[in-house]
């Protein structure tokens, strides 16, 4: 049984048995308590057992309370994490951390750090022990150089396949946003991911690239070396290029070694474009090359989105179509207030891979 306070949040849970009677989880617990922040941040969890007694469950501690920072922008960030065993003393967890510790400049992460129960640094399976941040102010910019390292200041690879990452971001900085369809494809995402989100106060990515534990230019885990981005004077991101250690254009994991983008006076995307090493169309796993975007005159209301080949003709997509066509009612009365029909390369209804043509 579960409860949920108004926000949403889930502040306790039970476990019963087949009979109804009070009965030890999977997870080595009856009861489970947990509190949270105005922000959806959790603040402390615990569990216990048949008797109320604390019990340490599967991730090896009974008790873990965090604390938090919030920066100028209203984002908020996790400072300190500390888990206790079902006796009260720091949890001694084989193979992971017992606490840590954060520290931060508004939003730039400076550093995060790993602790045993003896407060001595340690390094989780598969992890690192530390990870560490320089920020760099420069001419226009600001270079942020990562990296990551075991208790004994040794560098690891990362979870991005670099153990020393160098990113640089614009200086100035762009106020909060929420993405259409049509702006997350610009920044690289794909369509048939979830595309209204919304950004803090952002840095624009100006280049990232990897280097191994020698600090020599490496690919890192989506097959590239270096990722240059560039704007317009607009800040519209204009393109993308993936770079080996050679510095030649490389086929990242994305499938496509250059992204090109053009806007319309209203700066609204109507064309991404993905290019192979040799700046040609290159038709990629989700089975297209080009997508171009149409809207509703000047409302930047997106009417149709539409899918190309390598060879600049429309195709159908792994998702099942070629086409979408977007429509809006605001009339309350409507029975609906959007719907997206699917259309084959003919432009004649077809199915999508969620089984259907139109959706409300």
């Amino acid at each position: 049984m579960c409860d949920w306070d108004a926000a949403g949040n889930l502040v306790s849970e039970t476990t019963q048995d087949l009979n109804g009677a009070p009965a030890l989880n999977r997870r080595g617990f009856y009861r489970a308590e947990y509190t949270w922040d105005e922000f959806g941040n959790p603040l402390t969890e615990a569990f216990f057992g048949l008797s109320g007694e604390p019990v340490n469950a599967d991730g090896g501690y009974a008790r873990a309370e965090y604390t938090y920072m919030v920066s100028s922008s209203g984002a908020s960030h996790l400072l300190t994490e500390d888990r206790y065993a079902a006796d009260g003393s720091r949890a001694s967890i084989p193979g992971s951390y017992s606490y840590r510790r954060d520290s931060w400049d508004e939003d730039q992460l400076l550093a995060s750090r790993y602790y045993d129960a003896n407060d001595k640094l340690t390094r989780p399976t598969g992890g690192y022990a530390q990870i560490l941040n320089v920020v760099e102010p420069g001419n226009g910019v600001v270079t942020v150089t990562t990296r990551y390292m075991d208790a004994d200041s040794s560098l690891l690879i990362g979870p991005d396949g670099g153990a020393k990452v160098v990113t640089v971001y614009t200086a100035e900085t762009y106020a909060d946003e929420e993405d259409d369809l049509a702006e997350s494809v610009a920044k690289g995402n794909e369509p048939g991911e979830a595309k209204r989100q919304v950004a803090a106060n952002h840095r624009l990515l100006v280049s990232q690239a990897f280097f191994g534990t020698d600090e020599r230019p490496v690919l890192g885990a989506k097959h590239f070396h270096r990722r240059e981005n560039t704007y317009d004077a607009n800040s519209n991101l204009v393109r993308v290029d993936y770079l080996g250690t050679d510095g030649l254009p490389i086929l990242a994991a994305t499938g496509y070694a250059s992204l090109v983008n053009t806007y319309n006076a209203s700066n609204k995307l109507i064309q991404a474009d993905y290019l192979d090493t040799k700046g040609q169309l290159v038709k990629m796993i989700n089975g297209y090359a080009r997508i171009t975007y149409e809207y509703y005159g000047d409302s930047g209301l997106l009417h149709y989105e539409r899918y190309f080949g390598a060879d600049g003709e429309r195709t159908m997509i792994t998702d099942g179509y070629s086409m979408v066509e977007h429509e809006y009612d605001d009339n309350h009365d409507a029975e609906w207030n959007y719907r997206a029909t699917y259309y084959d390369t003919v432009d004649e209804y077809t199915m999508c891979d969620g089984g259907y043509a139109r959706i409300e």
